[in-house]
């Protein structure tokens, strides 16, 4: 155990270092400020202390925030879902937490391969097992002191016994050590019978196929939608609290199964989960165009009346137009598939007999700043930012003509118009089905219910669009091999989905929505214009 900490006390202070060293580059990054921090910022002690403070309230974050989400989201859904036909709460409660841990099951992988591993085990040479073992026993302690602090005070509150409530941490470490346990079983099983890659020659990672991992998300979705109406008809309490007690005794058989995965296997793994990784980045990497051949001349096969730089848009568009369709009918399909989940749910709450009393329809007019939050998931804009600088800014920014502010300008106009265009398909798609719910259900609403949902849906894509076109000029967060190394653009990415989360919990109509909508949408237009004109010439540039 002694041998254990110190190899964690290692991990978490070279883990540390590197977070320092990206806020301290993310301040020189600052527009306006950052130029004039100089490069002895890495050595002088002061701001080293104030990015460890960052640095920590960051971890907090990171290991806090999500489990205070998760339960909070609990409860007010649970105490939502139980008030329409006076349903008991904590079997909603005990629901979703299961469906949401098994989801979490699909997903978990500690041998995913992050910078401090690099550093510890392939540069340093640390012991594979100890570093291993280390990161799971930090991952069990705050998990279970974080759903202790939160999710039992969560379960007390939403009507669970004392007895099942405090299993709560103990199943949450229960199924990571179950699924670390069999995911570890299944490799050495593996590699004992010499099935080391895949038949298109990817070495076998110990997390599994990917894709069955997404069709098993995928049906527990499915599975947890439909499931709602059954656990409000059905007494299914009794067996919720035997899936919990079972989560929780996963422990004794996730730990052994632990303690039995051979030794020289650790390290194996930690290099083919890293190989795996090198070759689906090259996979991305021929997707996205990355063999930086921007060849804008021949275009004898694209007809476009359009000169200069909407010229050159066009081009890209065009040029580059089945990357964006596979990801407009990937965005669709997803948008599709929730909407057709959220379809069953207003299925039976019209068969119900109440349907004045509908979860969706309460969802669409008293908590209207859910459309921010969906929007914020399926906007285009981060996703065209991201194509723009691997198929085109990447390479045209060697030329001079192409900083200037006026082109500058010009070109973040064009595209921000085009994340508008592509942003509002699955917007028109929650758009249409708002509408038909609140046909549906909604007796009492009159037609300006109905157009003032439409502005949110439509500023919310508007927003978001010209945010990640903003951001992407005044920030650049991508290094030439096309990797977000930008602290700043994380956190200013963390705060605007922490708003987004928070104005879906807050009790907000389309009315008061749409009026500070378009004010706030306004005036962010205005100021991203003018700061894109006078700031990107210095911060939009390849580092």
């Amino acid at each position: 155990m002694r041998k254990m900490l110190r190899t964690l006390r290692i991990i978490l202070s070279i883990q540390n270092t590197i977070n320092i060293n990206e806020i301290l580059f993310a301040f020189r990054c600052i527009p306006v400020i950052g130029k004039y921090i100089p490069d002895r910022i890495y050595g002088a002690r002061a701001p080293k202390i104030i990015a460890l403070f960052f640095s920590l309230i960051g971890e907090f974050f990171r290991i806090f925030f999500g489990r205070i989400c998760l339960f909070v989201f609990l409860f007010f859904a649970s105490g939502a879902a139980s008030s329409l036909n006076d349903y008991a709460q904590e079997s909603f409660f005990l629901y979703g937490f299961l469906i949401i841990s098994l989801i979490g099951v699909c997903i978990y992988n500690i041998f995913h391969i992050f910078t401090e591993t690099k550093y510890t085990v392939f540069f340093i040479g640390m012991d594979a097992k100890e570093y291993i073992l280390a990161k799971f026993l930090y991952e069990s302690v705050y998990v279970f002191s974080s759903y202790t602090v939160f999710g039992i005070p969560a379960a007390l509150l939403s009507g669970m016994k004392w007895y099942l409530a405090i299993l709560i941490p103990f199943a949450g470490v229960g199924f990571k050590a179950a699924t670390l346990g069999r995911q570890m079983a299944v490799y050495a099983s593996r590699q004992a019978r010499g099935k080391t890659q895949s038949k298109r020659g990817v070495p076998v990672s110990i997390a599994g196929n990917g894709a069955l991992s997404v069709i098993f998300i995928v049906l527990l979705v499915i599975v947890g939608f439909a499931g709602i109406t059954i656990v409000a008809n059905t007494n299914l309490y009794p067996f919720l609290a035997a899936v919990l007690v079972v989560g929780s005794l996963c422990n004794i058989p996730g730990i052994l199964l632990i303690r039995r995965f051979p030794y020289s296997l650790y390290r194996t793994a930690l290099f083919a989960e890293q190989k795996r990784g090198e070759i689906i980045k090259e996979k991305e990497d021929r997707l996205n165009g990355k063999k930086r051949e921007v060849r804008i001349n021949e275009t004898e096969e694209i007809r476009t009346g359009a000169r200069g730089y909407r010229y050159l848009h066009e081009i890209f568009l065009k040029r580059h137009f089945g990357i964006f369709l596979k990801k407009i009918i990937v965005t669709s399909v997803i948008t599709a598939l929730g909407i057709a989940l959220a379809s069953v749910l207003l299925y039976f709450e019209i068969r119900s007999g109440r349907p004045e009393k509908s979860v969706l329809l309460y969802l669409i007019t008293r908590h209207a700043g859910i459309f921010p939050f969906l929007i914020s998931i399926v906007n285009f804009g981060a996703f065209l930012a991201h194509a723009s600088f691997a198929n085109c800014d990447s390479a045209m920014l060697v030329y001079s003509f192409y900083k200037t502010p006026k082109s500058l300008l010009t070109m973040y106009r064009l595209r921000v118009k085009s994340a508008i265009l592509y942003s509002l398909i699955p917007g028109v798609m929650i758009a249409v089905f708002s509408i038909v719910v609140m046909a549906l259900t909604g007796r009492e609403i009159n037609v300006f219910d109905y157009f003032f949902t439409l502005c949110v849906i439509v500023l919310s894509t508007v927003f978001f669009s010209v945010w990640h076109m903003a951001i992407y000029y005044l920030v650049q967060p991508y290094t030439s091999d096309i990797k977000v190394e930008s602290k700043l653009y994380g956190f200013l990415s963390f705060l605007v989905g922490f708003v987004c989360t928070v104005m879906a919990f807050l009790p907000l109509n389309a009315f008061v929505l749409t009026v500070s909508g378009i004010i706030f949408t306004g005036l962010f237009i205005f100021i991203s214009d003018r700061m894109v004109y006078k700031f990107a010439p210095k911060t939009f540039r390849v580092k």
